[in-house]
């Protein structure tokens, strides 16, 4: 199956995911076929779990305020709390 089909339900379940190995496991059990591009985000940037959400986090999210998909970049807290998020270039929203 290809990302952009991906059920709500799955979504759901995507948007609930916390660590690496629960996104992996999720990414073998889903069976997507991602392109090249999409497979180099999620191995690549800071960590794995900012890949899974800048690649799947236009799929999972709702659409941006500012039209269109959100375009996500990695985030790093500038508190140093976390680096597992992403934010939109377009709105400025963190997940």
């Amino acid at each position: 199956m290809w990302i952009d089909e991906i059920t709500r339900d799955m979504m759901d379940r995507a948007r609930g995911l916390q660590t690496a190995e629960q996104m992996r496991a999720f990414l073998d059990e889903a069976e997507f076929e991602l392109t090249d591009e999409q497979l180099d985000g999620i191995a690549g940037g800071t960590n794995f779990v900012q890949g899974f959400k800048t690649v799947l986090g236009p799929y999972l999210y709702p659409p941006c305020p500012c039209g269109g998909s959100h375009e996500f970049k990695d985030y790093d807290d500038p508190r140093g709390e976390s680096f597992d998020k992403v934010r939109c270039i377009k709105c400025n929203t963190v997940y």
